[in-house]
């Protein structure tokens, strides 16, 4: 009886002890959110859970789990009571023995290539011995033929076998050279690894009875996020602007994103999301105090009229303003496979595309959605510093379009023009993005020596400069083009500046630039007059050019 009794007692601890082994169970990614700066994972797992309180391990997670982010779905059968982040050090401790492998193979190999290199001397120190003593004969004995038969024979057929055997062994000595490259290569990577330790997520649960539960795992980790990048693309000047939005992505969390859904927010996941609160507001008096110029502010405001600047600082905790309703603006958006979530805060880009990002550190580029826009092209040319005409795309009611900072490769006519900065922060109302050198348009400025000369006039000299520009339409398309160039401006009453022409410009009589607005048609030119004359003192010397 007693017996029994001792054996009912030790049940029960057995059955303690064995509730008490951990679960492992795999997880698969299901969805990455990369934020402009951090990432959240989803991961999912089905479960086999028996009756009672269960531990599970959640194990190959990335090593780099923010703790205080996790989140642990389950049935609603399932009773979650703790979770938990630690690591395992094994796959370290695997990659260690690998390279200590590696080593071995790598010395044994070394010694291979010495053993045949010296075989390989060998013969050929055999070969130059037999080609070395050609005279076999002696210089007092004469062979018979049947001899020297015989010693070519010899000699063929020992030099045939020699040269067979050096090509054998030149052939070994560069496949082991190569299999040590690829060994070389391989203790490289193994080497450059740092914190191999994987990640494992533990959960302790608590079921009324044995069931199948599915588990969805949420978690975040900052080594990872994404950079607006942007191809601006022009068929030609009367064609649609194309801006087709990307994603720089970068991710070193410590595990791979194989094959997975993708999400972009425009969002930080660190945000302070507590609502704001108002403190006391004492009134005094105001206490004096040495002005503060900020920024080059004008520190001279009418105190009937103080005007509240803001100087264009930005912030990345800043929430975009309200949208106001705007004209309808001229786009069609194409069908990448992207849908758009607006939240009050950010907006969210769901990629409909599998892509993968391994936890290298390295840059993948991910489609996020195309825009067609109406554009107004422009061409600008400054003629006096550079003879070339620079293409404009001026873009209005762009701001539904969620367009952020980052850079942009331009392209114009199949041709790549280089990269660009789109300031969407700064744009305005109109954004300006510049296209670079159009060669299909002709601009120059050429000195018209006939009419340009120097005249001494008693105690002063005069210099009178006469220009024409030229622009040239090349195109097959009608064009509209800015040009701009510049009066002097003296620094001394001592000298006088006298405008002969610049026919139809526009003067900016605080900068003294000069502009034209010309409107070409295709394969027309026009002529533009410009002139000056300076009078200075003729003991003093002015630079023009």
């Amino acid at each position: 009886m007693n017996r029994f009794l001792i054996l009912i007692l030790l049940v029960p601890g057995i059955f303690s002890q064995a509730q008490q082994k951990p679960i492992t169970a795999n997880s698969k990614i299901e969805k990455v959110t990369i934020f402009l700066k951090g990432a959240q994972i989803t991961r999912s797992s089905d479960v086999s859970l028996p009756l009672g309180k269960s531990e599970i391990i959640f194990s190959e997670v990335s090593p780099k789990i923010e703790q205080q982010s996790i989140q642990v779905k389950a049935n609603d059968a399932v009773t979650i009571l703790a979770v938990s982040v630690q690591q395992n050090f094994l796959k370290e401790q695997q990659v260690r023995e690998n390279i200590k492998s590696l080593e071995t193979d790598k010395e044994n190999l070394n010694d291979k290539i010495i053993i045949t290199r010296s075989t390989l001397n060998i013969y050929k120190q055999e070969e130059t011995l037999i080609l070395k003593n050609q005279d076999i004969k002696g210089t007092t004995t004469t062979l018979k033929a049947s001899e020297l038969k015989d010693a070519a024979d010899f000699q063929r057929q020992r030099l045939t076998e020699i040269y067979a055997k050096e090509f054998e062994l030149d052939k070994s000595i560069k496949k082991m050279e190569n299999d040590l490259s690829k060994i070389n290569n391989q203790l490289y990577a193994l080497n450059q690894q740092t914190n191999l330790a994987t990640g494992e997520i533990a959960v302790t649960v608590m079921t009324k009875s044995s069931l199948n539960s599915h588990f969805t795992l949420d978690y975040m980790v900052n080594n990872a996020g994404w950079q607006p990048a942007y191809d601006i693309r022009v068929k030609d000047i009367s064609s649609p602007l194309t801006i087709q939005q990307k994603a720089k992505v970068y991710q070193q969390s410590g595990e791979d994103w194989k094959e997975v859904k993708l999400s972009l927010s425009t969002g930080t996941p660190d945000k302070n999301a507590t609502q704001p609160m108002l403190s006391p507001w004492f009134l005094g008096y105001k206490i004096p105090y040495s002005g503060i110029r900020v920024r080059g502010a004008a520190s001279s405001a009418a105190l009937e009229e103080v005007v509240v600047t803001g100087y264009g600082t930005r912030s990345d905790d800043a929430e975009p303003a309200p949208m106001t309703s705007k004209k309808e603006t001229s786009l069609s958006q194409n069908a990448v496979q992207t849908n758009t979530t607006f939240q009050p805060t950010t907006v969210t880009y769901e990629i409909e595309l599998p892509y993968t990002v391994m936890n290298d550190g390295k840059t993948y580029s991910v489609d996020i959605i195309e825009f067609n826009l109406k554009a107004d092209y422009e061409y600008f040319a400054v003629p006096k510093l550079q003879q070339e005409a620079f293409l404009t795309a001026k873009i209005t009611n762009w701001q539904d379009l969620n367009l952020l900072d980052g850079n942009a490769n331009l392209f114009f006519e199949g041709t790549y023009l280089g990269t660009s900065y789109l300031d969407a922060q700064n744009a305005g109302d109109t954004m300006k993005i510049s296209l670079g050198k159009d060669k299909g348009v002709i601009v120059k400025r050429v000195l018209q020596k006939d009419f340009s000369q120097k005249k001494f006039l008693g105690s002063t000299k005069s210099d009178t400069r006469q220009y024409e520009i030229t622009i040239r339409n090349n195109k097959q398309q009608d064009i509209s083009i800015r040009i701009e160039d510049q009066f002097p401006i003296p620094n001394t009453k001592e000298i006088e500046i006298g405008k002969l022409s610049y026919g139809n410009g526009n003067l900016d009589d605080t900068t003294q630039k000069v502009s034209w607005l010309v409107s070409l048609t295709s394969k027309k030119e026009e002529k533009l007059p410009f002139g000056f004359t300076i009078k200075y003192p003729k003991d003093k010397i002015v630079v023009l050019d």
